[in-house]
């Protein structure tokens, strides 16, 4: 079951629903951010840049058809994923971490969610 955050306060309003899933070594949690955490979750990919050192790699890619971002650190195998949910307004993310875990094998994780209908939730 996932966990989740309902705030509201001056700065806005800040919802999230938080699943964690671990095999050995492995782990990967995912969380449907929607609010300013989303936004803030974005930032590092708002010019688009990509970034690639023999250590991380950091790019913006589309993925099934929204918007997303790779934080990857190659030494430990491990990093992040934003989805953008909305086309719109950047106020609702998925945010996926990983570690012990490639992040194209994330990508095929990724697969297994309903972002689409994740997607369709938050508009």
């Amino acid at each position: 079951r996932p966990e989740g955050v309902n705030m509201e306060g001056p700065q806005g309003r800040v919802v999230t629903a938080t699943r964690s899933y671990k095999r050995g070594n492995q782990s990967l949690t995912a969380t449907i951010m929607v609010g300013n955490s989303a936004m803030m979750a974005w930032t590092p990919f708002q010019t688009g840049m990509t970034v690639e050192t023999p250590e991380v790699l950091i790019k913006t890619i589309s993925y099934k058809g929204l918007k997303a971002g790779i934080n990857y650190d190659k030494k430990e195998k491990g990093g992040g994923i934003v989805i953008q949910l909305s086309t719109r307004n950047p106020n609702a993310a998925l945010v996926v971490s990983f570690e012990a875990v490639d992040y194209s094998e994330a990508l095929k994780i990724l697969d297994r969610f309903d972002v689409k209908g994740m997607a369709s939730a938050v508009k």
